[in-house]
C-alpha cells in the first residue's frame, strides 16, 4: 500500500512550486525596473528645473531683464530638453520679475499632446 498513494501533491509540489517563484521573481524584477526608471526620470525632471532657473538667472545678468521666452533660452543661451516628455510652462511677470516656471512630466500625467508636437 505504500506505492498506491496519489501523486496528486507530488505533482503539485514538482510543477506549481517552480513556476509560483518564477512568477515571484519576474514580479520583483518588473517592480526593480520600474522604481529605477521612475527615479532617472525625476532626476531628469530636476536637472531640467535647475538648467531653465540657471538659464534665467544667467541671462538676467547678462541683458539686465529677464527672457520672454523659454524658445529665446534656447536659442540663445543653449537650453536643451525633450519637448515629447517635459512641458516647460514659463509665464513672464515683467521684465524684472523672476518669471513662474513650472516642469510637467508629460507621459507621467497623461498631457502628451500639450505643446502640439511640432517643435
Amino acid at each position: 500500500m505504500r506505492f498506491t498513494g496519489s501523486a496528486k501533491p507530488h505533482i503539485l509540489r514538482r510543477i506549481l512550486l517552480p513556476v509560483a517563484v518564477f512568477l515571484v521573481v519576474i514580479a520583483f524584477f518588473y517592480y526593480a525596473i520600474d522604481s529605477v526608471s521612475r527615479g532617472t526620470v525625476d532626476h531628469q525632471k530636476e536637472v531640467l528645473e535647475n538648467a531653465v532657473f540657471q538659464d534665467v538667472v544667467y541671462c538676467y545678468s547678462i541683458e539686465g531683464a529677464y527672457p520672454d521666452t523659454v524658445e529665446y533660452l534656447e536659442k540663445n543661451y543653449g537650453l536643451t530638453y525633450d519637448h515629447e516628455r517635459f512641458f516647460v510652462g514659463y509665464r513672464l511677470q515683467g521684465s524684472n520679475i523672476m518669471p513662474d516656471i513650472t516642469i510637467i512630466d508629460l507621459k507621467a500625467s497623461g498631457y502628451s499632446d500639450i505643446g502640439g508636437g511640432d517643435e
